[in-house]
């Protein structure tokens, strides 16, 4: 496999102006190192020592006039903003090799990045052909994403991230060539457009519908759902009364019930015989002894 490189891009005058700056008025040459190897990784933190440092070096030659100390106290106080701001208006990417974790996440010299925008089935996640048959959809998309950036070894990728998630990870949109990954993914039935975040890959995943590719080949459960303990065979019928909750015995003695839906729902088996019971209504469930499952 041909490495696959991620190109950065800054604008040359920014950076030879901010370069001035910093060895005219820097002395924390370890402050300095540590900026220039995130510039040239592109993390946005190259931003937060940036703007740290200049704070630094305008408030030493600003201490002596009170009047601008007085006023741009509040403005030194906001180190968090200048970066975030900074990251927004020139949106960084990394350069380092290509590694795909999942059809939907990526990674760049050991920085996660997050496809904007799009939302792939999970790993160990199945998925039904018109037929009947499950299929591993998670693998599989994850390998159409693996497959299309290595059948292009002569082209880049070219990342470009705003925002970053609550795992950490960098909340971005990725090129090959002129082949937009996020909707290239979305469009081939391998991801669905993540509405609750984004509409730019609606109409791509309209198109895969309309095409039957991908999972839209047969039937699936929307990844979101499936996270939440959603399955394919959850909305059949279990028992001829069409009574599908169901109530377990713990194995200290406590009675259970769990609705579709419910996380642990798909493993839970009823056993007639331990005393365990099919139940038609949560209501029902209740007035037999059972609480409800709390996930």
């Amino acid at each position: 496999m041909k490495e696959n490189k991620i190109w950065l891009f800054y604008f040359a005058m920014l950076k030879s102006h901010f370069a001035r700056l910093f060895y005219n008025g820097i002395n924390d040459r370890e402050i300095l190192e540590e900026y220039e190897v995130s510039f040239k990784e592109g993390n946005c933190i190259a931003w937060e020592l940036l703007w740290a440092s200049l704070v630094s070096s305008w408030k030493e030659s600003l201490k002596r006039t009170s009047l601008f100390n007085s006023m741009l106290k509040s403005l030194f106080g906001l180190n968090k903003v200048f970066p975030v701001i900074m990251c927004a208006i020139f949106p960084t990417t990394v350069l380092a090799d290509i590694k795909i974790i999942d059809a939907d996440t990526i990674q760049l010299g050991g920085q996660k990045i997050r496809l904007a925008g799009i939302d792939a089935p999970e790993r160990l996640q199945k998925c039904e052909t018109m037929d009947g048959s499950k299929y591993d959809c998670g693998l599989q998309a994850t390998q159409a994403l693996r497959d299309l950036v290595n059948n292009i070894p002569a082209e880049i990728v070219k990342c470009e991230y705003t925002d970053e998630d609550k795992y950490g990870r960098l909340i971005g949109e990725c090129k090959i060539g002129n082949i937009n990954i996020n909707g290239w993914l979305v469009e081939n039935g391998w991801a669905l457009a993540y509405r609750d975040f984004s509409v730019d890959y609606v109409a791509n995943e309209q198109l895969a519908e309309q095409n039957k590719v991908g999972i839209w080949k047969g039937r699936f459960v929307a990844p979101w759902e499936w996270r939440k303990g959603e399955r394919l065979n959850l909305k059949v019928s279990i028992t001829k009364d069409d009574c599908s909750i169901k109530g377990n015995i713990s194995s200290s003695g406590e009675k259970i019930y769990h609705v579709q839906g419910g996380h642990y729902y798909a493993r839970t088996k009823v056993s007639l015989k331990n005393g365990e019971k099919w139940f038609c209504s949560e209501e029902e469930a209740v007035k037999n002894g059972w609480r409800k499952s709390m996930r």
